[in-house]
Order: C-alpha cells, then sequence, then structure tokens
C-alpha cells in the first residue's frame, strides 16, 4: 500500500503534550498517508488545557473528555 492510501488516526493527549507541538505532529503524520480522525484526550473542564482550545478549532480536532474511558479508546482506535 503506498503513502496516498493509508488512513491516518491522530490521537493525541493534551495532558501530556504542548499545543506548540500540533503543526509538527500534523507536518509528520502526513508524510505516512491521510490523516482522518483527530480526536484530542483531555480533561477540558480544567484551565491547564486552555491553550488546546483555539488549536483545537484550528486544527479540525475533536475533544475527547471522557477521561474514564481514554485509554482503552485510545488503544482501540489505533486498532
Amino acid at each position: 500500500m503506498n503513502i496516498e492510501n493509508k488512513s491516518i488516526a491522530l490521537l493525541i493527549d493534551a495532558e501530556n503534550i504542548s499545543p506548540k507541538y500540533i503543526e509538527i505532529i500534523i507536518d509528520e503524520a502526513n508524510k505516512y498517508g491521510k490523516i482522518n480522525y483527530r480526536r484530542v484526550y483531555g480533561d477540558w473542564t480544567t484551565p491547564q488545557l486552555n491553550p488546546w482550545k483555539q488549536r483545537i478549532s484550528e486544527f479540525g480536532m475533536t475533544p475527547v473528555s471522557n477521561m474514564r474511558t481514554l485509554l482503552v479508546r485510545m488503544l482501540l482506535i489505533s486498532l
């Protein structure tokens, strides 16, 4: 399968990575295929994630806040 046909799921733990790296992450992921699933996981009620809020809409990402199932969902989506 060539790169143009590969489907990429981009799953980010917002509590453990700064939003300043999102462009670098997306650029790198695009080298390996088309990103068609973009999710950012975190507890969106905390002020620590405020810097992520603008970046999420800027890059068409979907915030996910169910922290109890965060790791399970990230694992299942990546399979």
